[in-house]
């Protein structure tokens, strides 16, 4: 007995009740960890992930927006390419002058002509070819010039192919065969040409 005649508890209740306290929030603690705290920390630890994926995106679209920038500027100047060629691309129509031009040329640079012969045209999506062949003789510096007056024609015209023989060894003649090709724009409107040939 206590002095002031209070009765104390055993000191095994005691101990027995800190455990009976102690055990339920264990568990609890447990429970809450397993249940609660794992599943959420794999869901936090997923959202981390992601965020640090689309914050990797962001980054990188600065490189995407140089890369873009860089791309419609190449659109740009391919357009202003196919503009300028379409100007000076000739059409249906422009064809006969042209040739008329070409003709005119052999004759201002003092070759004579021998065979001047346009073959079928080749068409495609969005131009035509026109094959050209062309015989004439004169001397190298002549045929020469000629050559390079067909070159400096706005127009687009390739030479396909150039063949030179010396036809008169004592005057320095020479016989020259050469296929141009002529691009000329092949208009939208494709049935109503092929209707006008």
């Amino acid at each position: 007995m206590m002095k002031n005649g209070m009765n104390a508890p055993p000191k095994k209740q005691v101990a027995r009740g800190n455990w009976l306290v102690t055990l339920p929030l264990v568990g609890l603690a447990v429970l809450y960890t397993i249940f609660f705290l794992l599943p959420h920390q794999k869901a936090v630890e997923s959202l981390r992930a992601e965020r640090t994926e689309k914050q990797n995106f962001i980054a990188g679209n600065g490189n995407l927006f140089a890369a873009l920038a860089e791309t419609e500027k190449e659109l740009s100047m391919i357009r202003e390419y196919n503009l300028a060629w379409e100007k000076k691309t000739p059409h249906r129509g422009d064809l006969p002058p042209l040739l008329g031009k070409i003709s005119s040329l052999a004759q201002e640079v003092g070759v004579h002509t021998t065979r001047f012969d346009p073959q079928s045209v080749v068409k495609h999506e969005h131009l035509m070819v026109i094959p050209l062949e062309i015989g004439f003789t004169g001397s190298f510096a002549r045929i020469f010039a000629f050559l390079r007056e067909i070159e400096r024609l706005p127009q687009t015209i390739w030479m396909h192919s150039v063949n030179m023989e010396k036809k008169n060894t004592s005057s320095g003649e020479v016989q020259c065969e050469v296929v141009l090709e002529v691009f000329a724009d092949n208009p939208k409107d494709s049935d109503r040409d092929e209707r006008e040939e």
